[in-house]
């Protein structure tokens, strides 16, 4: 093979002092020129240390620990992959890892039965770091082979406290290698195993980024070197004579470092490369072998902060923190997927009729959203059954809520359809969760009306209904439907109103704090509950039907809502800046009446 020199020109001195590397042989695998040290620490920020324990005749011991950077690992947490090739072993703390994809903790190597003493010596060094005063749960992960054919493993020699000693001894530099730490006692291709080391450079034209690799080898298989033949050449080899001795049982643990921005889903594939390097040196991986990969980045810019609202912290990428709502989305969040999707592809048809249900054309729709801190609003709404949820808004978490105005035409009973109407109004909302149901819906502060249907609602149902009057300057292109003024004023002691805004006749897309347009307009235009204090101080409930709403991305000019100014939910600036403003000219809505109760003494009204 090109750059290796054949088998029998290998020359070992005896009497070197000095330990050889496969280097030194002249076997230089692959084409990538090596780091500085050729050492996993030649990945900045990168520290090792081992511990090594040899008692008497029989213990032949230790532990190694990899520390991916040398400030707090719980609160600043690497991006990491795992994959396995075969899995006989105990790496604890692995499903974690690949739930979240990331590592909180030093990684510790040692052998089979001291698992639990280097997850306890990891916790206890986690717990002692400086800011960590209020962690109470952390995810230990620890690699291992069983080194008992060296070893008197059932001694379980190595304590919590001495393998912490590798942990606070972990440095930079050189790393040593062989028959240290967790390599103390391991084997591999029938000869001594041990700890091994090695980092590639990527040329600067592909990236320039260092990827580094430290091993605990104590596998079988026919060994190879390069390509050479090593193990068949010296006559010791898995199935020789046709026999299997068990001498491919083991295990491998493999810890690659790079500092290439990975994702922890591109951290799982590099580590699953590192399976093909394994099988190049003649690893059989056989049925008593755990061979195992831990990849994880140093990057800055995909490192994870618990604390996501640290200037260090980048939107690179989602924390975990961050998916809960995605969660929510598939389990709880059910009737997104199916009730609510169904409703967006119109293939639900309108409910029966009541006897009281009302239609009405809604033209002038506009939905004028408002992003604020979910503490504004906490006191207004009941929190035993419903919760206020928040979105990452600014990169803070914060609630929403809307005034919703249109003008109402042909607003009719469906029993009366010859008594019709035509009045402007305006909802004042907030978007909850039932709890209950786990369904989105919406929390009414109450609606202006310009009509005196408001007295009827309100007398025989308690909803909170108020008298208005309207004035309004609509003006529009007759081809388009854009809006050229959009324009109108409330006069009423409950909420007087001013709302100018600016149609920019773009289809609404993605808007902060959503991972998609479905998810937006599931929660902002299509909760189909709403509820509220009725005159009794009880919870009311009515629902709505509509078809999915076409909208037009609208801008602030003026608006002015005295009602959230007066409940201190907005300030008179704050109003001007909305998270986002929705115009559709004219839509169908069908209200559900009578309306019903939730449940029975919640709190006294606060408005």
């Amino acid at each position: 093979m090109v750059g290796a020199k054949p088998l029998d020109q290998i020359f070992i001195p005896l009497n070197s002092s000095k330990r050889m590397r496969a280097r030194d042989l002249g076997i230089a695998p692959g084409i990538l020129s090596t780091g500085r040290l050729n050492a996993i620490t030649d990945v900045t920020g990168v520290r090792v240390g081992h511990v090594t324990l040899l008692e008497g005749d029989s213990i032949r011991t230790g532990a190694t620990a990899v520390l991916p950077h040398p400030g707090n690992l719980f609160r600043r947490r690497v991006p990491a992959g795992i994959a396995v090739g075969n899995g006989f072993g105990k790496l604890m703390g692995s499903t974690q890892v690949m739930e979240l994809g990331e590592i909180e903790t030093p990684i510790v190597l040692t052998n089979t039965l001291a698992v639990p003493q280097a997850a306890d010596a990891i916790i206890a060094w986690t717990l002692s770091q400086p800011g960590n005063e209020d962690v109470v749960s952390v995810n230990p992960l620890v690699g291992e082979t069983n080194d008992s054919y060296l070893n008197d493993i059932r001694a379980r020699a190595l304590t919590s406290a001495l393998i912490g000693q590798a942990i606070e001894q972990a440095h930079d530099g050189m790393v040593e290698e062989g028959a240290v730490g967790a390599g103390t006692g391991t084997m591999a291709f029938g000869w001594k195993g041990g700890i091994g080391t090695s980092s590639r450079i990527l040329p600067h034209e592909l990236g320039g980024v260092t990827v580094g690799v430290l091993v605990q080898s104590n596998f079988g298989g026919v060994l190879q070197m390069d390509g050479l033949p090593v193990g068949k050449s010296l006559g010791q080899y898995y199935l020789k004579d046709a026999i299997d001795r068990g001498d491919a049982d083991g295990s491998i643990m493999i810890v690659v470092a790079t500092d290439a921005p990975l994702s922890d889903r591109n951290l799982t594939r590099l580590a699953s490369r590192a399976l093909a390097g394994l099988a190049r040196t003649g690893a059989s991986m056989s049925n008593g072998s755990g061979d195992y990969v831990i990849a994880f980045s140093t990057a800055e810019s995909v490192r994870r902060y618990t604390d996501q609202h640290s200037p260090l912290a980048k939107e690179s990428e989602w924390i975990n923190d961050k998916v809960s709502p995605l969660f929510q989305a598939v389990t709880r969040e059910k009737n997104m997927t199916f009730n609510y999707r169904d409703i967006l592809n119109q293939r639900l048809p309108p409910p029966q009729d009541g006897w009281v249900d009302v239609r009405s054309k809604l033209k002038h729709f506009a939905l004028i959203n408002y992003a604020l801190p979910k503490s504004r609003l906490e006191s207004y709404i009941p929190a035993s059954h419903f919760e206020i949820p928040e979105f990452t808004i600014g990169g803070k978490q914060m609630a929403l809520m809307s005034a919703v105005p249109f003008w109402d035409v042909d607003f009719h009973f469906i029993n009366l359809p010859f008594l019709k109407f035509s009045f402007g109004q305006t909802n004042f909302r907030v978007y909850v969760i039932d709890k209950r149901s786990g369904e989105h819906a919406v929390w009414f502060f109450g609606t202006t009306l310009g009509s005196f249907v408001v007295y009827f609602a309100k007398g025989a149902w308690g909803i909170p209904w108020y008298y208005a009057r309207y004035q309004s300057l609509f003006e529009q292109d007759p081809l388009t439907r854009r809006y050229h003024s959009y324009k109108y004023t409330i006069d009423s002691k409950w909420c007087d109103a001013q709302v100018e805004i600016e149609d920019t006749g773009v289809p609404v897309s993605l808007t902060e704090g959503f991972s998609s347009v479905d998810e937006m307009k599931l929660i902002l235009t299509h909760p189909v509950d709403g509820y509220f204090y009725n005159s009794t101080h009880k919870v009311g409930k009515y629902a709505v039907w509509h078809k999915e709403i076409s909208f037009t991305t609208g801008r602030a000019k003026n608006i002015y809502f005295s009602l959230y100014e007066r409940l201190g939910l907005l300030s008179k600036d704050e109003m001007q800046n909305p998270h986002s403003v929705f115009i559709c000219p004219e839509t169908e809505f069908k209200v559900l009446l009578p309306p019903g109760e939730y449940a029975d003494n919640y709190k006294m009204n606060p408005l």
